[in-house]
Order: C-alpha cells, then structure tokens, then sequence
C-alpha cells in the first residue's frame, strides 16, 4: 500500500509530524510512505506562503480576523478560501507533477488545514481515501472537509469541539499527536547524563528556550536578559532554529556568560527539553505536545506573530495547569522563578504535564493502526 502524507509549509510545526509517521510506518510496517510538502511542488502557492508568514507578522489584525471566521464558521469566508486554494495548485499542477514523480496513492493523509480545504480536489484527481492528522489543540473550519473520511485528535478535550462542528463520534479518533520516535526512548536515558554532555551540573536548574523552527516568534534577547535578572541560578539552552544571524548576535551580547548555552538548529530537541526542568517557548501544538509527553512544565509566550490558534494552546496549557502563559517577553523571569523555587510547584505541574502529554508517545502507533482498521488492511490488500 502506498501512503502519501501532505502538508503545505516551511515552518516545522507540519513538517516534524509528517516526518514522525514516515518513521513510525517503515520501521513497522511493509507499506511504502512518501513525506510530500505541496510547496515544493508550487511555485504559485510557495509565494502564498511567503506573503502569509509576512502577513503573520505585519498584519496581525488582519490575521486575527480571518481566523475568528474561521472559528465563527462563515462559509462564505472558508468557501472563498477553498476556492482560492484549489485554484492555486490546479494552477501549479500538482496533480500531474506528483503523479509523474510518485506514482498514484493508496491513501492521502493530510497534516494541515490548508491541504484539507481542497480536500475534493485531492479525491478527484488522486481517487484514495484521504485523512486528516489535526495536529491543533484548538478546532477551526478548515480543518474540516466532507472528502475527508476520518480524523485523527491530539487530545480528548476536542471531542467537545468536533461535535460542536457537527461532526459525527464515528469519524474522529483520539489518538494523540504523532511524535518521533525519540521521544518515547530518551526517557531511558538519566537526565544527568545528557547534562553531563554539555557540561551542566546534574543539581542545577536548567531552562529551554525555543522560538520555533525558523526562530523567529520569539525575543530571544529579552527573554535571556529578563531570566538572567529574575533566575540567576538557572543554566539557560537557548535554541535559535534556522535564525543565524540572532544566533550570532546572542553569542556575541551574551559571550562571556557561562550559564548561556546559545545553540543553531538541533535536530534531536528531545535530549534538550529530556535534560530540562521548564521549557520556554511559544505555545506552538506540536512543541506544546513534544514537552508534555517528557512531562515538562511549560512557559509559553504569545508569540510575535497574530496566530490566534496559538493564544488558544496557551490558554489550554494554563487552565491545566502544566504551564504559564505571558503576553510579554520581560515577564518570563517571574514566572520561571516562580515554577523552580517551589518543589510542589514544579512537581504538580510535571504531573499535569505527564496527563496531556502521555497518549503522544504512541501517536503514531494510534494511528496507523487506526487506518488499518479503518480500511481493514490484510496481507498488503485495501479493502474499502
């Protein structure tokens, strides 16, 4: 059986999911799987894509309202965004570029809600049953698609949601969110040790800070600086993504500083957030999920950019009681100083923490086998 999994990005909040699927179904499964990020394959719809990161950060009330119609279920609004859509990658052909180059799907399963909302076109021009990992933690309406014949929860308080959306009990699936692999084996390694690496004290309190992959939706500086003021005692990981040039320049305003630790793009963030005792970031779903599943307290700031969305997972975060959510980079030293000078204080929220976040660490098995079942796949033979 051949899989195709889509999403339509450049930021790592599609890609990592997709890629932890890719893992999970050749190391367990005969199926062929192929990660196919649309945009590499639409030159139109790529340069969509740049003027809406832009737009995300210049634009912010104009983003805000776009997504409250998308929550306020205007059709309007989401028939003229899906028309939009499918124009775009009619235009670019991506129906003739990906069959020449993969040949035809068994099944599609999509990982954003931008691949969702020409969803129809999917069907028509590939003719395979097409599903959706919703990797939010809060709904809107492009999630959602008639053509989409089951959907795949990160978490169990979206139930609510879906239904609210009308959608029936029997096409969505709690499953959680599809991880890498490594995140169910680093919990097998001693924190310690990983300190050990990079020369940090096995006693000390040590701090993670993200600002997502490309590093841009955070004020790194600020941040450090507050956390430097408020936290003297903490060991700061500061994780810059794909931003050099702030990296290079955290380097060279904070060299000197032995308990900062600037690093560029790590791959394998699970030994970082394993060897941490809070983790720093904005409240992105998939960062939010990684953390949760180590049972890793969260700070979370709303980011930079208008994304409304992610004021809801930091909201979600909060009322859990597994983090803090604040509105302002210089606000970060309070909050960490209040989680890592009290014992039951960090202790309560890991333990908040390990709930959300436990189903994740078999994300991927859940749904995989969820497909499976769903379309009673035997000996390599789809049956729909």
């Amino acid at each position: 059986m051949k899989i195709w999994i889509l999403y339509s990005s450049r930021k790592g909040g599609h890609r990592y999911p997709s890629l932890a699927l890719k893992e999970y179904i050749r190391e367990n499964t005969s199926h062929e799987v192929f990660v196919i990020n649309l945009l590499d394959y639409a030159p139109v719809a790529s340069v969509f894509d740049t003027v809406g990161r832009i737009g995300d950060l210049k634009l912010r009330s104009v983003w805000k309202m776009g997504y409250r119609r998308l929550q306020q279920k205007d059709y309007v609004f989401i028939g003229a965004y899906r028309i939009l859509t499918s124009i775009i990658f009619a235009w670019d052909d991506i129906k003739g570029k990906l069959t020449k180059k993969y040949g035809s799907p068994d099944i599609i399963v999509s990982i954003q809600p931008e691949v969702n909302a020409f969803s129809h076109c999917l069907s028509k021009w590939f003719k395979a049953p097409i599903f959706s990992v919703i990797i939010d933690l809060a709904l809107h309406a492009l999630w959602l698609h008639d053509e989409i014949i089951h959907y795949f929860l990160p978490h169990e308080s979206m139930v609510q949601e879906m239904l609210h959306y009308n959608v029936p009990s029997d096409k969505f699936t709690v499953t959680g969110m599809p991880l890498r692999k490594g995140f169910s084996q680093i919990i097998n390694i001693p924190p310690e040790k990983l300190r050990e690496e990079i020369g940090i004290s096995p006693d000390a309190k040590v701090v993670l800070l993200m600002g997502g992959l490309l590093g841009t939706m955070v004020d790194f500086k600020k941040v450090i600086k507050n956390v430097l003021e408020r936290v003297p005692f903490a060991e700061i990981l500061a994780v810059f993504g794909k931003n050099e040039k702030g990296r290079r320049e955290a380097e060279e305003v904070f060299r000197g500083r032995k308990n900062v630790h600037i690093f560029g793009l790590v791959e394998e963030i699970e030994k970082m957030m394993w060897m941490s005792d809070v983790v720093v970031s904005k409240p992105g779903s998939v960062t939010m999920a990684e953390s949760l599943s180590l049972g890793k307290p969260m700070v979370v700031i709303t980011p930079l950019a208008g994304s409304m969305q992610e004021i809801r997972f930091a909201k979600f975060l909060e009322e859990k009681g597994a983090g803090i959510w604040i509105k302002r980079a210089e606000e970060a030293g309070d909050a960490l100083r209040y989680i890592l000078s009290s014992h039951s204080t960090i202790e309560n929220m890991k333990e908040n923490a390990k709930a959300l976040g436990r189903l994740s660490l078999n994300g991927c098995r859940n749904i995989i086998t969820t497909i499976e079942e769903l379309l009673k796949i035997k000996t390599g033979v789809l049956h729909i």
